[in-house]
């Protein structure tokens, strides 16, 4: 390995996917914070779908390794989230937590698939690949997550409670 002029060795290719994960989970929180969405899990979706299709792409296609650096950028990307999870900092509710995981976790394996199609100079079956999952990503945020979420949010308990008295203090001195 040469060095890079400061006594340093470069980062391996395993560090660097990784790192690139976590590049791609940074950039998918600070879109979501200055776009005002935190707490839409739709813009969720759509946007760590995106951020791990790309930088699982992104590392594919500069490796020439199509499963090792998706599986390096995947953990990258969804491990932080999980970690926030766990400490109950972010992604607390459970549809939030799902959607994660699973939006990022499709779009990191469709990386090395469009990457794999476009080695072959199959570009046009890496544009309908990637073209399917986009409408298939869009389908699911405009119909099946907001009926998803709806359903998990409504809680109905058949359970005695107390009588509620409220007391009215009009005489104030």
């Amino acid at each position: 390995m040469r060095s890079l002029g400061t006594g340093m060795k470069p980062l391996g290719p395993a560090v660097t996917d990784f790192l690139c994960g976590i590049a791609a989970f940074v950039a998918m929180k600070a879109a979501l914070l200055l776009s005002g969405h935190r707490q839409d899990v739709r813009s969720l979706a759509v946007s760590i779908a995106l951020v791990s299709f790309a930088a699982s792409l992104y590392r594919v296609r500069r490796r020439g390794v199509f499963i090792a650096p998706a599986v390096l950028v995947g953990a990258g990307c969804l491990l932080p989230g999980l970690i926030m999870n766990r400490l109950r900092m972010s992604l607390t509710a459970t549809s939030f937590l799902i959607t994660f995981v699973v939006a990022g976790a499709l779009a990191t394996a469709l990386g090395p698939i469009v990457g794999w199609l476009l080695v072959k100079h199959r570009v046009l079956h890496a544009i309908t690949v990637g073209s399917v999952f986009l409408f298939c990503l869009m389908i699911v945020v405009l119909s099946i997550l907001p009926r998803w979420t709806t359903s998990r949010s409504v809680a109905v308990f058949d359970r005695e409670i107390d009588p509620f008295t409220s007391k009215l203090y009009l005489d104030r001195r």
